[in-house]
């Protein structure tokens, strides 16, 4: 009979110990998935970031190599035009040295 009791009473308290570590379990595993949902928000902005950063970074070597096309033309250009000058400056001396 004190064997029952002791038995009922220690089922009692286990039966009360379980469902403490139930609650507690379960209300880690919301705080953790809460904290899984916050975190996967927040590498899914910083995915989307560096997506755009990325997109960006193909934007400007695509604008530099332009401008680089663009310096080397306008390099070949001013060379030329360097040239040109000098042929009408000599043809201007030439000229000049007729008309004396």
């Amino acid at each position: 009979q004190k064997e029952l009791k002791v038995a009922k009473a220690d089922t009692e308290r286990l039966t009360i110990d379980l469902e403490k570590a139930k609650k507690l379990l379960e209300t880690t595993h919301l705080k953790l998935r809460q904290v899984e949902l916050k975190y996967q928000g927040q590498l899914r902005n910083v995915q989307e970031q560096l997506s755009l950063e990325e997109q960006t970074v193909v934007s400007l070597r695509a604008e530099i190599t332009s401008n680089e096309e663009q310096i080397v033309q306008m390099t070949k250009s001013m060379k030329e035009l360097g040239i040109r000058n000098q042929e009408i400056f000599e043809q201007c001396l030439v000229v000049k040295e007729q008309m004396r």
